[in-house]
């Protein structure tokens, strides 16, 4: 996972132990406690799937994250920023991500997003 709000460009990977503050859990809160712990130990961390696309169906984020003008997280994630816990905010279904294509003038081809 690319973590681009605090360390732009840095790359994360699921079993790094490195961790994320502020923007996706609170400080403070019990689940910063746990990443820290997992840090600590050397354990990883063991990330939960939120947001579910089916199988054939690709997102890369550096796509959207690249885009003139970029894609902010809040527009697909909602408030992550004061999120407790994270959830899935918005359907993703197809049609809610063809608006979007539609609103920004970016292609709706199918074979941008099903491949």
């Amino acid at each position: 996972m690319m973590c681009f709000m605090s360390r732009p460009g840095r790359i994360l990977r699921k079993s790094s132990g490195r961790w994320c503050r502020g923007v996706y859990v609170q400080a403070g809160s019990p689940e910063v406690a746990k990443l820290r712990d997992a840090v600590t130990s050397g354990q990883s961390v063991e990330w939960v799937e939120v947001h579910r696309l089916p199988p054939f169906v690709h997102f890369p984020h550096s796509r959207h994250v690249n885009a003139d003008p970029p894609v902010t997280c809040q527009q697909c994630h909602g408030p992550i920023q004061e999120m407790v816990q994270v959830y899935q905010y918005a359907s993703l279904k197809m049609g809610w991500c063809l608006d979007c294509h539609k609103q920004r003038g970016v292609t709706t081809d199918c074979t941008a997003c099903h491949y």
